[in-house]
């Protein structure tokens, strides 16, 4: 198999649309890799027959939606944590509250999917609520 045999397809379940100029065994191109895809590799057995073998379909589009997550989420005061898998495309709000409610921290991000943030504060548990495009979620570390 070369890389002319492979070419890929995106779907939505009922229409599948070449793309092209994209073949080979791997995917490659310019184009953000979020959609629904598969590829079907063209073959010829050593008589001459010619068949088709199509690929399961691979949803990227769920790779959008990576949950929000804070690690480490158990760290000593001073020490970084990251916030994973913001929106990039999208404005992030964090905020960050000890555990009687009261704000201690907020801040905005844009253009970074990942976000190092220091850990400030006594011992004890605190909420990080954040915004991120279509995702919010409030995530719980502790400060020992």
């Amino acid at each position: 198999i070369n890389d002319q045999d492979v070419s890929w397809f995106t779907t939505d379940g009922t229409v599948d649309t070449e793309l092209p100029g994209v073949h080979g065994l791997y995917y490659t191109s310019d184009k953000p890799l979020a959609g629904k895809f598969f590829a079907k590799i063209y073959m010829m057995n050593a008589i001459g027959c010619y068949s088709e073998v199509r690929t399961n379909t691979i949803d990227w589009s769920q790779s959008e939606h990576a949950p929000l997550r804070l690690v480490p989420n158990m760290v000593k005061n001073g020490e970084s944590m990251t916030l994973e898998n913001l929106d990039a495309d999208a404005e992030s709000a964090i905020h960050v509250y000890d555990g009687s409610g009261n704000l201690i921290f907020n801040t905005t991000s844009t253009g970074l999917v990942d976000l190092e943030i220091k850990s400030q504060g006594a011992p004890g548990i605190y909420m990080m609520r954040v915004e991120s495009g279509d995702k919010k979620e409030t995530l719980r570390y502790i400060i020992k």
